[in-house]
């Protein structure tokens, strides 16, 4: 099972965040679960960003190695009209490949599981709807205990709309 986390605050955040999880279901694998979407102050960033972001995380059933779903999920990034300008810009969709099983990986395209999900509540609060139990395999704690014991005043709100 791969966990992705998705996020925008962009455009129509939420339009953004059905058309990612429907082009991973297309591309990636079968879609098994969804979070509610949460709505969050832009972690790393300016006071200055156009709107709060909308993050919610997916469990897939992949059919491809870890590095396509990477490369899979920057495709449908650029397709629904990410750019990079510079770090922690805003952005019409962000996908994170989060875990990938219980994948151990470091490449310098990427590493597995994602380097800094365990510091952030935008990415903890979904995961705990869809994977509460999921054992973080260099951490050794589940995503609920990283939740619980997590630093970050962040606040993380169901979103409803």
């Amino acid at each position: 099972m791969v966990y992705i986390g998705i996020g925008s605050n962009l455009g129509d955040r939420r339009d953004y965040l059905r058309r990612a999880i429907s082009e991973i279901g297309a591309r990636v694998g079968s879609v098994v679960a969804v979070s509610p979407v949460y709505e969050t102050a832009a972690w790393g960033s300016s006071a200055t960003e156009p709107l709060p972001y909308l993050n919610a995380a997916i469990a897939v059933e992949v059919r491809l190695t870890p590095e396509q779903v990477l490369r899979t999920l920057l495709d449908i990034e650029q397709d629904l009209g990410r750019t990079r300008s510079h770090p922690n810009a805003p952005r019409t969709i962000d996908l994170d490949l989060l875990f990938y099983g219980s994948e151990l990986l470091a490449t310098d395209e990427l590493t597995l599981p994602h380097p800094r999900l365990h510091l952030r509540r935008f990415v903890l609060r979904p995961m705990i709807d869809i994977a509460p139990h999921l054992l973080h395999p260099v951490l050794g704690a589940d995503i609920a205990t990283l939740y619980v014991e997590l630093d970050d005043a962040l606040s993380v709100n169901l979103y409803e709309a």
